[in-house]
């Protein structure tokens, strides 16, 4: 069974708490740990992991089995068993390898060309598991290959990779085999934003002009298992702790060993924080590990001692999930140095008013406020940074006006904190839409 993790933050007064599985906390500190989870296979092994919110979650692996996560920690396997998970499809005996989705619609694809998709809708009790496989017109898979990564960047565009050079693409009707130029005979094992990795440290990039995949990078014989592609930079990681970073789109690559006894399973980043996942070998076998970017170095920071080898990372908001082998799953949040009480949205006419309680404020230098209209883009609303009045024994209250706003629509609004080295930590919406008489 496959091993998620979860990550919380937690404020410890007095005492010191242990969590099943992962760590011990000294006392009387602000600290970060991981928290196990439960599943209803011990023997199923999780390969990846994604979702469209941290109450909405995925993983796919062994067998063809899908879980899924809705936040509420009371779900029930067959047996009557509670669950944090609940097993949501069985396409067979494919193991599924890979999961991601847009909009709507998410895709997992596995061994034997394996291609499930799902389309939003749910049974009477909420639960996700409409999913249909993808075959040819002739009723059979698009490919015999083993696929081992999807990536969706519309419901109709959308990339699998897998064994034997194979990518495929989908255009909203059918799959088709895309051409990859220079290769070596590369199994690819992840796909991401115009790039696709695998096989001999091999680092492949789509060529929108050709229409082609055409290698980059090549340099040993070791495996690379995930990519990370950002705004600013990509991170690719692999076997024998290999972990090699691009900050200009791929043109040139930094490379940097871990471990050599450590493989690097998956990597995940948001704006604050950088994880990646894996295990190790040699003195310290079967040892999952958990690295953290601390101030550009790369941490270990699993010394509880969790057994299962850990295969992928992915987050949402300040919540990472963490899955991998024997029905280990790992949950967590990332920390913040802010300890927030509460976040209000409230309408008064066509004003909105907003209000925010802290605990504690660490290292605080004030909050921005973001705001969307309807499904678009957040964007900051503050004309310049709203200071701190907090500190780490006592917290403050907050009040913003927002009167730019239309009688009718809906908005949604999130606070984002600052700490005095720039990294923000974002929190979780509240939407409000604004009635009433107009604000004179």
């Amino acid at each position: 069974m496959g091993a998620f993790l979860r990550k919380n933050s937690v404020r410890f007064f007095s005492g010191c708490l242990l969590l099943a599985v992962v760590c011990i906390v000294p006392c009387g500190a602000f600290a970060q740990n991981w928290q196990s989870m439960s599943t209803p296979y011990s023997s199923y092994d999780d390969l990846d992991i994604w979702g469209f919110s941290g109450n909405q979650v995925f993983v796919v692996g062994d067998t063809g089995k899908i879980f899924y996560y809705d936040g509420s920690g009371s779900d029930y396997d067959k047996d009557g068993t509670a669950n944090d998970w609940e097993e949501v499809f069985d396409a067979g005996s494919n193991n599924l390898k890979g999961i991601h989705g847009v909009g709507n619609t998410v895709f997992a694809v596995g061994n034997n060309g394996t291609i499930l998709r799902y389309s939003g809708d749910t049974n009477s009790d909420g639960i996700p598991n409409d999913w249909e496989e993808m075959l040819d017109g002739g009723g059979d898979p698009w490919t015999s290959q083993d696929l081992f990564g999807v990536w969706c960047v519309t419901e109709t565009d959308v990339y699998a990779a897998g064994n034997n050079e194979t990518i495929l693409h989908f255009d909203g009707s059918s799959w088709s085999e895309m051409t990859v130029t220079d290769s070596g005979s590369v199994n690819f094992r992840a796909i991401m934003d115009g790039f696709a990795v695998g096989s001999g440290e091999q680092i492949y990039k789509y060529s929108s002009g050709s229409g082609t995949w055409d290698e980059i990078y090549d340099d040993g014989s070791f495996t690379f298992n995930d990519i990370w592609v950002g705004a600013d930079e990509i991170i690719v990681v692999g076997n024998n702790g290999r972990i090699v970073v691009s900050g200009d789109e791929g043109d040139t690559w930094t490379e940097t060993l871990f471990d050599p006894d450590v493989d690097l399973n998956g990597v995940w980043v948001n704006a604050a924080d950088a994880f990646i996942v894996g295990d190790t070998h040699g003195d310290f076998s079967n040892m999952g590990a958990i690295l953290r970017r601390v101030d550009g170095a790369w941490v270990n920071e699993n010394d509880s001692g969790v057994e299962e080898n850990l295969l992928d990372v992915w987050g949402y908001g300040n919540d990472v999930f963490v899955c991998g082998m024997d029905g280990v799953v790992v949950l967590g949040q990332n920390a913040t140095l802010v300890e927030l009480a509460s976040f209000n949205a409230i309408s008064l006419g066509r004003i909105v008013l907003l209000t925010w309680i802290t605990e504690s404020e660490i290292d605080n230098a004030g909050f921005n406020i973001l705001r969307a209209e309807g499904e678009g883009a957040y964007a900051q609303i503050n004309d310049s940074l709203i200071a701190a009045k907090g500190s780490p024994t006592a917290g403050a209250v907050y009040v913003y006006v927002d009167v730019e706003t239309v009688m009718g629509t809906t908005y949604s609004y999130k606070l984002a904190d600052i700490d005095t080295e720039g990294t923000v930590t974002e929190h979780e919406p509240q939407s409000v839409t604004p009635k009433g008489m107009p604000f004179l």
